[in-house]
């Protein structure tokens, strides 16, 4: 069983995992959008 402040702070950097991954995503995407552009 977890105890509670342990399951919080996976949950904690579960959380700062995910929005990390989804920040590092949109900046590709939004750099490759950028790079498309330019180069037409």
């Amino acid at each position: 069983m977890f105890t509670a402040p342990a399951f919080q702070i996976h949950f904690f950097f579960v959380q700062c995992s995910v929005s990390n991954f989804r920040n590092v995503v949109t900046l590709n995407l939004f750099l490759m959008n950028f790079w498309t552009s330019d180069a037409l």
